[in-house]
């Protein structure tokens, strides 16, 4: 029996949604649900103390409008941090969920740097900036790890998906292999002397990769972080919780909850760091 990933990625459905028809309808579907008038192709997202912004139609039925409440429950708080900042780096951009709002909040003159390796999300992203006239957000269509590399294997969907990865677990399909550039945070700063003063990162999996490869920038100049913790991922690179929090000790940073807590351990979820005091 063919699985359910293989199924939504098979040449029949890619025809399907291909579709005018098919689009039309999804279209209709997507605006009657959420009583919006289903010939305007954006939607607006508000958010309680930070700044509205436009999705495409087709994020629609996925209530966006509730983002921040479970697994980035530490948005507002990164809002809040970002205010007046010059240099906010958005590792894993998606389709700019952090990235919108973060353009907004910062001084003027300051700019988000967003990462994001997968195309289709890329696409997305840059449909948003254009949708939402942004002009302060530079895109790199690039991996970040440990080190520079060329031709590094990473798995996305042929459309916008929040869990591409560069290491997949053995449930997960209808992801397709491509091979990306890779860069580590210490020499992508080095070469365009671009430092952050914060940054948020959701790399599934990548985390202990990416402040391996982060740890002149983070002694250096020490940017506030807002991370997410993937410990079932982060196995299938062979690193672990503990591994993850000696390094962060390593480097002065202290960890805590979204709510400004301090962290007794790691979990799946979301953590602020900052230097110790």
């Amino acid at each position: 029996m063919i699985s359910l990933g293989r199924f939504k990625n098979s040449l029949f459905m890619k025809k399907l949604k291909a579709n005018l028809l098919v689009q039309r309808c999804y279209n209709f579907f997507v605006y009657f649900i959420f009583k919006k008038p289903y010939v305007q192709p954006v939607f607006a997202i508000e958010f309680q103390d930070s700044p509205a912004f436009l999705l495409d139609y087709r994020f629609g039925i996925f209530r966006y409008d509730r983002f921040g409440d479970r697994h980035n429950a530490g948005f507002q708080h990164c809002l809040n941090v970002c205010q007046e900042k010059s240099v906010v780096f958005d590792v894993g951009a998606h389709i700019g969920l952090y990235t919108l709002p973060l353009s907004r909040v910062l001084a003027q003159g300051g700019r988000v740097v967003a990462f994001e390796p997968s195309a289709a999300n890329v696409r997305s992203l840059r449909r948003h900036l254009e949708i939402n006239r942004i002009d302060n957000v530079e895109i790199q269509n690039i991996l970040v790890a440990e080190a520079n590399k060329d031709n590094v294997i990473f798995y996305e969907a042929d459309g916008p998906d929040p869990m591409n990865a560069m290491q997949l677990s053995s449930k997960r399909k209808g992801y397709e292999k491509v091979f990306r550039q890779q860069v580590s945070l210490d020499q992508f700063c080095d070469a365009a002397k671009i430092f952050p003063e914060v940054m948020k990162i959701d790399v599934e999996g990548a985390e202990f990769k990416v402040l391996q490869g982060a740890q002149q920038l983070l002694r250096e100049k020490g940017p506030q972080i807002f991370l997410s913790v993937h410990p079932q991922l982060m196995a299938l690179f062979g690193d672990s919780i503990e591994g993850l929090k000696s390094l962060i000790k390593s480097l002065g940073y202290q960890i805590f909850l979204p709510n400004q807590e301090p962290a007794t351990e790691l979990v799946f979820g979301e953590y602020f760091l900052r230097k110790g005091v």
